[in-house]
């Protein structure tokens, strides 16, 4: 199938997508159950929830297009918008109704394709010789890359079974990988839209050979793919026609989202034409998919040159550009930058895509030789399932900044070559050795700086990358890159304002001290915060820590604090006496955020930070009680035979504390002594519930009965405390709590 000569503007006449300006909910908790690695029956809690919201917020629009004759297609809570059908004649009526911010054409978007991989050029066969931290080899084991095409080859010739290229070997008796028969074909979804999830066409087939087919007879020139171990979770976008369109391709990335945990989707692959618009809704989908499901997306950079108005934007992923097997050039149809309509440079990188040998659908025997940025692309997912195989900790965003830093240079003419040519065995060597490090900018604190060196003298690269959070719009967050010697001067720079990311190379001197200062250009009030990733710091520095602040927090619901000093970017985990905190925000070499465990030992606890270089000296942090006690549990109680609840008290350590409870939240004072909020002047009941001895966290627990025999009723509790080794009034009492038994 050839797409030359193929613009933009062919719309089915009636379909279109609209945006809306506001919705009820974000997704927020989403995009934390994907970095927290919540169950996968979570997640899809989370989604039915998602769902809810979408309709509930689109209930009203629905019920008026209605009226107009039209009807909502699908809905989204990936982006905020929706697909419907509805007369043309009606758009400019329907563009003026409340909380419309957009109604575009539903345009049509075919594969890019011009009329598997060469591991000599990407490196990946060496990849694959080596191993990870718990010895297994670097295949893309346990990963998966989503493969949004025309669909996998599932019933290879009705053989009942997927291709061979799906199996380990390409031996088909190797049925124990989790995929279909056995396979390593996880996956072969459809949209309602398609006929099957089986390849009827062959370029969905042929993709994912590139990211990790297996050597499927003995041709000579038949090879495995770059990652050969991943699972491939299979969509397929398109219709009969093989075509698929903007509402669809959304649709599919809401799919492979809601599928994240489930497979461990690592990356994820359109080749496809798209829109450089980052408005476009498959951009913002695309762009949202990879914020917030931490996936990182490969697209086709496209193969009409100099002509990129049908080239995705892709701002949180990665546009691809093919070169030559032999020559390692730039293939005559691969698209040349700016990117149309922006000043961005594009391709970011390139890969082999051109003669590239593949699986055929229902054949294999034989195979199929091809070129096109399609198959360029996927070479570089596969590699992104290799680095999150060698280093599963890493996000998206750093195993971006890895695979750009590592390329091989090609030309100092970003628009060609972007920043070099795909190297998956650089990219796996960086990621074993941990050479990426994350930072965040703020908009009060726009700076970040991070100190390194290098081993050996020579050319050194450093590579920052980050995202975009905020989609409905084509104002994106500028980094900004600069690179210090140890004088404080300048030796290199990038400040390209349209990218993603920047890239200095710069001669570096054995030992030196350098400097790499991250500043954000343009902070807004859309976005408080812009996290990145930093690559090619070769840090060896032990971390030092010489500041908390603040210096004192509370036991229950400890404030975040600030840890200062050296090395820290490269941090892996901050030890509170013996607990281990592994979350936490890396601001820049010098800052790191965290909030200390709750219910810490009242009184010092010593912290410490650890990286893969040492672990630091022990500050002191001081842990007090919350103040006044804190009265914790259930507001409502269900009546039963066997039914207890478990509330809670914090107060100092080893204090002790009265619970009482009343049927009145009026207060009852004695001037001095104490000031409770219930018991109405005891003009109310007001009894005690039970005396509590708190541990040295300040903690107490105790549970209480509530057989049916109780009548319904709502009352209040509250605790009255007192510090037995230096009693002092008035004594302090925690809030007053409410609680309905029925």
């Amino acid at each position: 199938m050839s797409t030359a000569g193929l613009a933009q503007g062919n719309e089915p006449a009636d379909s279109f997508v609209v945006q809306f300006q506001r919705r009820s909910f974000d997704l927020a908790k989403f995009r934390s159950a994907i970095r927290s690695r919540v169950p996968q029956a979570e997640l899809n809690a989370i989604v039915r929830t998602l769902e809810e919201s979408v309709r509930r917020d689109q209930a009203g629009f629905g019920e008026r297009l209605r009226s107009l004759g039209g009807q909502v297609i699908d809905q989204w809570w990936l982006v905020n918008g929706c697909s419907i059908k509805v007369r043309p004649a009606h758009i400019a009526r329907l563009r003026q109704w409340p909380n419309i911010r957009s109604v575009q054409p539903d345009t049509i978007r075919r594969p890019h394709l011009v009329v598997a991989a060469d591991n000599v050029h990407h490196g990946s066969a060496a990849a694959n010789r080596m191993r990870n931290a718990g010895g297994d080899l670097i295949t893309g084991k346990g990963v998966a890359v989503a493969v949004l095409d025309t669909g996998a080859d599932a019933d290879s010739g009705n053989k009942k079974r997927p291709h061979a290229c799906y199996f380990p070997d390409g031996d088909p008796s190797q049925t124990n990988n989790g995929g279909i028969g056995g396979s390593l074909l996880l996956e072969a979804l459809k949209l309602p839209v398609s006929p099957s999830g089986d390849d009827r066409d062959g370029h969905g087939t042929a993709v994912a050979g590139c990211v990790g087919a297996n050597k499927w007879n003995s041709q000579f020139d038949v090879g495995n793919g770059v990652a050969p171990g991943t699972g491939i979770v299979s969509l397929n976008i398109t219709d009969q026609s093989g075509w698929s369109q903007d509402s669809w391709i959304v649709t599919a990335w809401q799919t492979i989202t809601a599928r994240r945990l489930a497979r461990n989707i690592g990356a994820g692959n359109n080749s496809f034409s798209g829109s450089p618009n980052l408005d476009n809704i498959v951009q913002q989908a695309l762009d949202s998919a990879a914020f917030n499901a931490d996936m990182l997306i490969c697209v086709s950079a496209g193969n009409f040159g100099r002509y990129t108005a049908e080239s995705q934007g892709a701002f949180n992923g990665l546009a691809v550009g093919s070169i030559d097997k032999i020559a390692k050039t730039r293939s005559n149809f691969s698209a040349i930058g700016p990117l149309y309509g922006t000043n961005r440079t594009y391709p970011d990188l390139t890969a082999v895509g051109n003669q590239v040998v593949l699986p055929q659908i229902d054949d294999e025997a034989s195979k199929v030789t091809q070129g096109g940025t399609s198959y360029a692309a996927p070479m570089v997912a596969g590699a992104a399932a290799l680095v999150r195989q060698a280093a599963p900790r890493l996000d998206a965003n750093a195993v971006r900044a890895l695979l750009l830093n590592t390329t091989e240079f090609r030309s100092s003419d970003r628009n060609f070559y972007g920043l070099g040519s795909l190297r998956a065995d650089a990219a796996v060597t960086a990621a074993l050795a941990g050479d990426v490090v994350p930072g965040t900018v703020r908009g009060n604190l726009p700076r970040a700086l991070f100190t390194f060196r290098f081993p050996a003298s020579g050319e050194q690269r450093i590579t920052i990358s980050w995202m975009r959070s905020e989609f409905r719009s084509n104002k994106t967050p500028n980094l900004n890159l600069r690179i210090l010697d140890d004088q404080n001067l300048v030796i290199g720079q990038d400040y390209n304002s349209s990218n993603s990311y920047e890239s200095v190379v710069f001669p570096a001197v054995a030992n030196l001290t350098y400097t790499a200062e991250v500043y954000w250009a343009n902070p807004t009030a859309s976005s408080d915060s812009v996290a990145f990733a930093i690559a090619g710091t070769q840090q060896r520095i032990a971390p030092t820590l010489s500041a908390i602040k603040p210096g004192a927090v509370t036991a229950y619901r400890p404030v975040d604090v600030e840890l200062q000093g050296s090395g820290l970017a490269s941090a892996t985990q901050i030890v509170f006496g013996t607990k281990v905190v592994t979350e936490f925000t890396v601001l820049d070499d010098t800052r790191v955020q965290v909030t200390p465990p709750e219910l810490m030992s009242i009184g010092t606890t010593s912290v410490r930070v650890e990286n893969p270089h040492g672990v630091s000296p022990a500050r002191n942090l001081t842990v007090t009680g919350p103040g006044n006690p804190v009265f914790v549990g259930p507001e409502v109680v269900t009546r039963s035979p066997t039914s207890t609840q478990q509330f809670k008290v914090y107060s100092g350590k080893h204090w002790r504390s009265l619970v009482l409870v009343s049927n009145s939240n009026q207060p009852s004072t004695i001037p001095n002594i104490y000031q409770l909020g219930i018991g109405n002047n005891w003009q109310a009941i007001l009894m005690t519930v039970t005396l509590l001895s708190h541990d040295q966290r300040g903690a107490s627990a105790f549970a209480l009965p509530f057989p049916t025999s109780l009548p319904k009723v709502t009352v209040y509790l509250q605790a009255l405390s007192v510090n037995p080794a230096a009693v002092s009034m008035p004594f302090p009492v925690s809030n007053v709590h409410r609680l309905t038994i029925q």
